[in-house]
């Protein structure tokens, strides 16, 4: 299939991917996935496998094809070769909001990999908290980009 990459068609792509981060009826996916992340997380450290489950999370965000910090660093890179398309996308920075909250995703990561390394259940607690941060920076910045996008 071919077609044409315009301005259109990457701000149909981009405000899609928004709207899906905040969409309620999606379980397994943005804000509500993380939502439940944030009740279970907690419970992690009372599991036979809690070391298992931290070092699994830690290498979906890290190591398996995601480019670290849980896709938002190519999501960013992304952005930055839609400006081109899109000038408002540079004027808002929106790549660069993704790159910071890239780096808070490898912040939550680094503690699940303490949690295993380190055999640290305790700091289950820790990583719910940083994840509630992302949570919370990711839901502004997605309504911030479907409201002046």
């Amino acid at each position: 299939m071919e077609f044409e990459l315009n301005a259109a068609l990457i701000k149909g792509a981009i405000t899609s991917t928004m709207k899906t981060f905040l969409a309620l009826d999606k379980p397994l996916e943005g804000i509500t996935a993380m939502e439940k992340a944030v009740e279970d997380i907690p419970t992690w450290q009372y599991l036979q496998d809690w070391k298992w489950h931290a070092r699994f999370a830690y290498q979906s965000l890290e190591k398996r094809g995601t480019g670290g910090g849980n896709f938002r660093f190519m999501y960013a890179d992304f952005l930055d070769e839609a400006s081109a398309f899109i000038p408002k996308i540079a004027t808002l920075k929106l790549a660069n909001e993704f790159r910071i909250s890239a780096k808070k995703w490898q912040q939550f990561a680094g503690i699940l990999k303490t949690i295993f390394i380190e055999g640290k259940p305790e700091k289950f607690t820790a990583a719910t908290e940083k994840l509630q941060q992302i949570m919370q920076v990711e839901k502004e910045l997605c309504q911030l980009v479907l409201k002046q996008l």
